[in-house]
């Protein structure tokens, strides 16, 4: 972990800068950013992006759990794949307000509201996607994230004692909200959380692994899940 720590607080000044531009953000998302307004993604976020692209398709009902304070994901898919309804919720009030305003700034056909996990969520959905907190608890208080990332609290990275936590209860619930045939989408790194672990908790809740999207040069890994038609 000391290595860990210091490369990433030598790289993480740049990183941020880069993800915070607003140039970059209408590059990779096409999405303009409101006056006055950063809006931070990471790797996971980019490689989502690429595995949705593969997964939706037009006339769906979609939903991203963690919207998070810029909506970047859903008002792509709002734009780009053309589904009957983009849904989008957080945790986190200030987030939801956010992302709010950026889907008004950018005139995009998003739903956004207020939940924790699934809690105000009702209906079923064809594509369930989420970059859940996935970073151990004692890995991101020594890496100071919450200051780092000018976070509104902990629960943006904490993933627990063994960076599952939330995954497990996201899974635990989401299969109450998927369509006949519908799929679930989870981005993490495995250097937080090993392929072994996610595979384990899918397992338990009686998915099946359908595909893991990843990318050159990117650390991510986004996982595609379906209901084992067995379970």
């Amino acid at each position: 972990m000391g290595f860990l720590s210091a490369a990433y607080r030598i790289l993480h000044p740049t990183y941020r800068s880069i993800r915070s531009s607003g140039v970059v953000v209408k590059l990779f998302f096409d999405v303009k950013v409101p006056p006055n307004l950063i809006i931070h993604w990471d790797t996971t976020t980019l490689l989502l992006k690429k595995a949705l692209q593969k997964t939706i398709h037009a006339g769906q009902i979609v939903l991203e759990m963690g919207i998070g304070q810029g909506a970047l994901l859903s008002i792509w898919v709002a734009r780009h794949l053309q589904p009957a309804r983009m849904d989008g919720v957080d945790v986190s009030v200030s987030r939801v307000e956010s992302a709010a305003r950026v889907v008004r700034h950018n005139g995009a056909e998003v739903s956004t509201w207020t939940s924790d996990l699934f809690s105000a969520v009702e209906g079923k959905y064809d594509v369930i996607f989420f970059n859940p907190p996935y970073v151990r608890t004692a890995v991101g208080r020594e890496l100071r994230l919450t200051e780092r990332l000018a976070a509104d609290g902990d629960q943006v990275w904490d993933g627990g004692e063994l960076g599952t936590e939330v995954v497990f209860k996201f899974l635990k619930t989401a299969r109450s909200h998927l369509a006949p045939g519908g799929k679930v989408l989870i981005g993490v790194q495995n250097y937080y959380v090993k392929d072994f672990q996610i595979r384990k908790i899918a397992d338990q809740f009686g998915y099946q692994v359908i595909a893991r999207h990843t990318a050159m040069l990117n650390p991510s890994v986004v996982y595609a899940l379906n209901l084992n038609r067995s379970d």
